[in-house]
């Protein structure tokens, strides 16, 4: 039995149809979605990048919490000041946009948090990284469909 396929050329065909522009928009909106959805599961949710709870604050930090007015609930959300969650930032890259944050403090802070924790914590969940796929194949879909 044999086969042909044109599967290594689909994905040159696709970058090839999607123009410039198109290109540009599509990567933009999947780190603009992908970066409120990280926000949301880290900074409400408090969930690390298995999506599990990256902790509970001590009693001691809950005081701390209450003190700046930032609620009496024990789920590590790392946001007292929102320094951290206000510093992501999306970034034009090579071929398109990603995500980061706007200070190297905001960066050391983020590293530090997952030291703390022993967890990774701002990496794309599985669910994340699906969302942005999707975006990509919406868009393959809409204009390289003709």
């Amino acid at each position: 039995m044999t086969y042909s396929t044109n599967l290594p050329t689909v994905p040159a065909t696709v970058n090839l149809t999607l123009t410039e522009m198109q290109r540009d928009k599509m990567t933009r909106l999947q780190a603009v979605t992908l970066m409120a959805a990280m926000r949301d599961r880290i900074h409400v949710q408090g969930k690390d990048s298995n999506g599990t709870p990256i902790g509970t604050y001590t009693p001691a930090y809950i005081r701390a919490r209450i003190k700046a007015k930032r609620g009496t609930d024990n789920k590590v959300i790392l946001s007292l000041t929102r320094a951290l969650e206000d510093s992501y930032e999306v970034y034009p890259i090579e071929n398109g946009y990603g995500i980061g944050f706007n200070t190297m403090e905001s960066m050391q802070k983020a590293r530090w948090c997952e030291d703390t924790y022993k967890k990774t914590i701002f990496a794309p969940t599985a669910e994340e990284r699906a969302l942005v796929k999707q975006i990509a194949d919406d868009f393959i879909v809409k204009y390289c469909a003709s």
